[in-house]
């Protein structure tokens, strides 16, 4: 298995990227992080898998979607290892990454991320949406993660920045694009679900603030590209690689009554631009 990580290493150029979606050097900056979490010992009946060999399972299972199954005859690991490995490592990885994710807290960082909106509005602080990460129905949960699309989910709550960046999350379309996993509903219980929910928003900031992995994995032509004034000039690719069978979808907007502040909100904003005009 050892050799295996190896071999990827020595690989032409673009192989290991291709393979787990980053750069030789932030795989080896994430194992010295992760490391002392993951590496097992050595029993009398059997020698521990390795820490870089169980990091590498965990990201390429992110990064393809691929079934525990498909992975046990890539890394000649069980499926039932491969079972407990992913979680363990994804708990590892949300521990070390953690402050990869968080709301600005001065004034200076909330008008940095204001600036770099060009929406032509005023205090446009981030992007807010929910999605449903659906799954499986799970054993003996009853109707409790039933939702009104009539399938099964945990719903995410994220908010990003003009960088595509998670400032906010609680456990969409681009995240589905860039980590597999989320091509078709998880067969896992949702508390493994929301973990690994969490380790991809996690890495997906690691890695858009990387040097030396943000040409893999952010590739010209992903994401959407505006003008100046805020137009859109270009849908990215990610919106042709998520379909209806992926495992994040959208929350559908539903009509109700607005609250009285935000009436005087949206009124305020209104006094605004007609005055401004």
């Amino acid at each position: 298995m050892d050799n295996m990580v190896t071999e990827l290493l020595l690989q032409p150029s673009g192989e290991f990227e291709n393979f787990t979606r980053m750069s030789s050097s932030d795989f080896d900056l994430l194992l010295n992080k992760v490391s002392p979490m993951i590496t097992k010992a050595d029993t009398t009946f059997r020698k521990a898998i390795p820490a870089k060999v169980r990091l590498l399972i965990t990201l390429r299972f992110l990064a393809s979607g691929d079934s525990f199954k498909s992975l046990h005859y890539l890394f000649k690991v069980s499926s039932e290892v491969i079972s407990r490995i992913v979680p363990d490592v994804c708990k590892a990885l949300i521990e070390v990454l953690r402050e990869q994710v968080k709301m600005p807290s001065t004034e200076e960082e909330w008008l940095e991320v204001e600036n770099g909106f060009k929406s032509n509005f005023p205090h446009a602080l981030g992007a807010i949406d929910g999605k449903h990460v659906t799954m499986v129905a799970p054993t003996h949960s009853g109707s409790t993660y039933f939702n009104y699309k009539k399938t099964f989910s945990i719903v995410l709550l994220a908010l990003v920045n003009s960088k595509y960046e998670f400032m906010f999350a609680d456990v969409g379309g681009i995240l589905a694009s860039r980590f597999r996993v989320f091509r078709r509903p998880f067969a896992l219980q949702p508390d493994k679900v929301a973990i690994i929910t969490l380790t991809c928003i996690l890495l997906h900031n690691f890695l858009m603030k990387s040097n030396s992995s943000n040409q893999e994995y952010n590739s010209p032509g992903t994401i959407d590209t505006y003008d100046n004034n805020g137009d859109l000039l270009r849908e990215g690719s990610w919106r042709q690689e998520v379909d209806e069978h992926c495992a994040i979808r959208s929350v559908t907007r539903r009509g109700r009554r607005p609250t009285v502040s935000a009436v005087k909100i949206r009124n305020e904003f209104a006094e605004y631009f007609y005055n401004k005009s």
